[in-house]
């Protein structure tokens, strides 16, 4: 799995440093609790940059939509909580 990601083909400027860095420690989480993406990587920066850039959904909200996408798309078998609480904390800080 990539565990960081080169951001420069992005040219959207919604794409600040913080979500970035944001993005990163999820991937850090994942990768440190044996998650691998396989395939569809690519969908899920889309699927991240679609839901982060939301303006109109709140931290619990994004927070359940990315961690169901994980699940439904990857499964994250008992560790769904975790990543939700992750993300909630991640994104409660905006």
């Amino acid at each position: 799995m990539k565990k960081y990601i080169n951001f420069d083909k992005w040219d959207n400027p919604m794409n600040n440093n913080d979500n970035k860095k944001k993005l990163n420690k999820l991937l850090d989480f994942l990768y440190h609790h044996g998650f691998d993406f396989y395939y569809g990587y690519d969908d899920f920066l889309n699927k991240w940059n679609e839901i982060i850039n939301d303006i109109d959904k709140t931290a619990q909200e994004k927070s359940d939509i990315l961690t169901n996408y994980l699940d439904e798309k990857w499964g994250l078998y008992d560790g769904w909580e975790d990543v939700y609480n992750l993300l909630l904390n991640l994104l409660n800080t905006e």
